[in-house]
C-alpha cells in the first residue's frame, strides 16, 4: 500500500517535475515539490496554526479553571474541553501536517535511495515498472541540486542540516512570541513543551538531518521555510481582521 500510494506517486511527481522545468534540477524539482506538498496542506495548517494562537489566547481562563477546580479534575476537564469547544481549538491539530507529510518524507528517502544506489550512478531499470504512463523514464540523472549549489543530493550535508535546523528554531519562536502575554499565565508543564519544542526539536532535526541524504534536508528545510512564512501571513490577516475565526 505505502508503494501504490505514496512512493509511485513521490517518484512520478519528482521525475515529471525534474522533465517540466528548464535546466532539469532535482533539487528544484525538490523544492516544487514541497511547495506543492505545502500548498494542498494550507487548510490544515492554517486551522493549526489558528488552534495553537487561540491555546495562547485563553491561557488566563484555563489559569482560572485550575484555581476553581483545583481539587476536581474531572470538573476542571469538561471545563476545558468546553472552553476549547467554544473557540473552535484542536490542541493537538499542529501536528497534523507533519503526520500527513510523514509518509511523503519516507517516500522520498526511499526514491532517492532507489534511484540513485550506494555508488551514486542512476539506474533507469530500477524505475521503469514503476513510472506512469504520462512520465518518460529519463536516460541519465545527476545527482547535483540547486544547480550545483549542493554537490550531491545523496549524501549528507551538515549545512542543509542547519538550516533546516534554524527555519525550525524560527518557526518555532514566531508561534510562541505571537502573543507574548500568555507566556506568564502558563503552567510549568506548558513552560516545559513549549521549551522543547523551541530548543530540542531544532536540535533533533539537524542530527536527523545529518544522517540522511541531503535531498530529505532540502525538503524540509523547504517545508519548513514555507511554514514559517504561512505563519507570518495567517497572523498579518488576523490582526488585519479581528472578527475572523
Amino acid at each position: 500500500m505505502f508503494h501504490t500510494l505514496f512512493y509511485q506517486p513521490t517518484l512520478n511527481a519528482l521525475l515529471w517535475i525534474h522533465q517540466a522545468i528548464p535546466g532539469a534540477d532535482f533539487g528544484v524539482a525538490i523544492v516544487l515539490l514541497t511547495v506543492a506538498v505545502r500548498t494542498l496542506l494550507i487548510p490544515v495548517a492554517k486551522q493549526g496554526i489558528q488552534s495553537q494562537a487561540a491555546l495562547q489566547r485563553i491561557q488566563p481562563e484555563l489559569k482560572t479553571f485550575r484555581k476553581k477546580y483545583k481539587s476536581d479534575p474531572q470538573q476542571l476537564t469538561k471545563e476545558t474541553l468546553a472552553l476549547y469547544k467554544r473557540e473552535g481549538i484542536h490542541p493537538f491539530s499542529g501536528f497534523v501536517p507533519i503526520l500527513i507529510q510523514l509518509p511523503v518524507i519516507f517516500a522520498l528517502i526511499r526514491v532517492i535511495n532507489t534511484v540513485f544506489p550506494r555508488n551514486g550512478t542512476f539506474d533507469p531499470a530500477a524505475i521503469a515498472g514503476d513510472l506512469y504512463g504520462f512520465v518518460a523514464a529519463p536516460e541519465i540523472l545527476e545527482v547535483t541540486g540547486l544547480f550545483g549549489a549542493i554537490p550531491d543530493l545523496t549524501a549528507q550535508s551538515v549545512v542543509l542540516a542547519v538550516l533546516a535546523g534554524a527555519a525550525q528554531f524560527i518557526q518555532g519562536r514566531l508561534m510562541f512570541h505571537t502573543r507574548p502575554q500568555a507566556a506568564s499565565q502558563e503552567t510549568d508543564m506548558q513552560r516545559a513543551m513549549r521549551t522543547q519544542m523551541l530548543y530540542i526539536f531544532p536540535v533533533l532535526t539537524v542530527f536527523i538531518a545529518a544522517s540522511l541524504p541531503a535531498a530529505f534536508a532540502l525538503y524540509w528545510f523547504t517545508a519548513t521555510a514555507f511554514a514559517a512564512v504561512q505563519q507570518v501571513l495567517t497572523f498579518r490577516d488576523r490582526n488585519a481582521n479581528p472578527t475572523k475565526p
